[in-house]
């Protein structure tokens, strides 16, 4: 959750408005542009005003439902209006990996607010975006250097701590957003130069996307050319070629080996376009892909996230995934119940541990006990007996674990300290009796190191 003042920001070139015993900041009066709380820079579209948004995420970057809260916002103003039969909005978003997540996809295939979003390219985006253009983000940090300098220099001269706050931020940003997102003749050179208007592909003649065929093409061409200029201009006469021995030997078998390969080379190029024409296969390359990223998307032919061929694909990736996860719960919880159970009948033949410190206990007694209370990062199962024996007693404090690793399969149980308490009643009650119950060893399945195997985490 972003702060409230990170969010408006606080602008102390300005003088709060105070409430009328001058005590408080009135803040019904100090939020807007020009005031106090400036807030974010807002846009104009279609008579609607955009507000900032403004959000945190763990990895710092956008996520799947950051995506979801911005449409939202957007459907919510009627930013595009959803009208039967109508126009549906179309968005164009890079490849980043955010933009598979299942919520965003659920949400722009959901009836009622429905958007089209297409994948602009896969990869290369700072090449591609308008926003990465020099013409834009480029003059953001430009102003930003210049305005930070200006509000630290005002800050030093008022003897305020000379730093930049995240409540700084806002007002910072309202300096500079529309010096660099609001001049028209440089975003209309952008999107030229980036191949979004008018729409030619110009992002492929990028130097850095060339590919070393075409520059070899492109390098023979030019050589061609200096050939054929110089033998007008200073003709030279004709050499005798040399006679290569292409029949026989060595020279013979690397040209065979160049040969087959250029042509399976050729053959599994001419073999991935026709898969890229089939949709069964479409649908199952993107099934059994082993990561699905815009990347997979965009090699089977398709640019947008509403296309039946990925989303059919999709959501049975998700069901298997769902199902996975119910079938390792389901090992997790059984395994838990089964250390527990393993517990419970050993207390229940020998009694509460705190009055026999596991004196009598067998090597795979103590092993039940000690997978019972194990813990991330303990060390390997002892192997000798006495050290098991050792390691159960140090454990004796240790909380025990619930039955189930959800604690919402036990709302209905009895609580831990209950059941202590019972079991060490249970262990007087026995210890009176006449010693021990007669019961049956529980032997677990061990690892090299004596742990029973743990399941994978989901």
């Amino acid at each position: 959750m972003v702060p409230a003042t990170w969010r408006t920001g606080i602008d102390h070139s300005v003088s709060p408005v105070l409430t009328a015993d001058g005590k408080e900041i009135d803040f019904s009066l100090n939020f807007g542009e020009g005031k106090y709380y400036p807030g974010g820079p807002k846009c104009s579209y279609n008579g609607k005003i955009v507000d900032c948004l403004t959000y945190v995420s763990e990895s710092g970057g956008i996520s799947g439902d950051i995506l979801v809260e911005i449409l939202t916002y957007f459907d919510q103003i009627r930013l595009f209006p959803h009208v039967p039969d109508g126009p549906i909005p179309v968005l164009i978003v890079d490849g980043h990996q955010s933009r598979l997540d299942p919520k965003f996809v659920e949400y722009i295939n959901a009836e009622g607010h429905r958007w089209r979003v297409c994948l602009g390219v896969p990869y290369a985006t700072t090449l591609w975006q308008v926003g990465d253009a020099s013409e834009q983000n480029g003059m953001v940090k430009l102003e930003w250097y210049r305005e930070k300098a200006k509000l630290l220099n005002w800050k030093f001269e008022r003897n305020l701590p000379r730093a930049i706050r995240p409540e700084d931020v806002m007002p910072l940003l309202n300096k500079i957003f529309y010096k660099a997102y609001d001049n028209l003749a440089n975003n209309k050179k952008a999107c030229s130069v980036r191949g979004w208007f008018p729409p030619n592909r110009k992002l492929l003649d990028h130097p850095s996307l060339k590919t070393n065929e075409s520059c070899l093409t492109n390098a023979n061409s030019t050589t061609d050319e200096t050939v054929e200029s110089t033998s007008v201009t200073s003709p030279m006469p004709e050499l005798p070629r040399p006679q290569l021995n292409v029949e026989c030997g060595l020279a013979a078998t690397c040209l065979d080996a160049l040969i087959r390969d250029r042509a399976r080379s050729e053959g599994a190029k001419k073999a991935t376009e026709k898969r890229k024409l089939e949709s069964d296969s479409i649908v199952e390359n993107i099934k059994k892909s082993a990561r699905l990223t815009s990347g997979v998307l965009t090699q089977n032919g398709v640019h947008s996230l509403n296309d039946p061929r990925f989303l059919d694909p999709f959501c049975q990736r998700l069901e298997e995934a769902a199902k996975k996860m119910d079938e390792v719960a389901a090992k997790n919880k059984a395994r838990c119940k089964k250390k527990f159970e393993e517990v419970r009948v050993l207390r229940a033949k020998y009694g509460d541990e705190k009055t026999h410190l596991f004196k009598n206990w067998s090597m795979s007694e103590c092993s039940s006990y000690l997978q019972y209370k194990k813990q991330k990062g303990d060390p390997g199962m002892p192997k000798e007996l006495g050290e098991r024996q050792q390691r159960c007693i140090e454990w004796i404090s240790r909380p025990s674990p619930p039955s189930t690793p959800n604690q919402s399969d036990v709302e209905d149980d009895d609580s831990e300290s209950v059941r202590d308490a019972e079991v060490a009643v249970g262990a007087l009650l026995s210890l009176g009796a006449g010693g021990p119950v007669e019961g049956q060893d529980i032997v677990g399945e061990e690892d090299e190191y004596g742990w029973a195997p743990e399941q994978a985490e989901a």
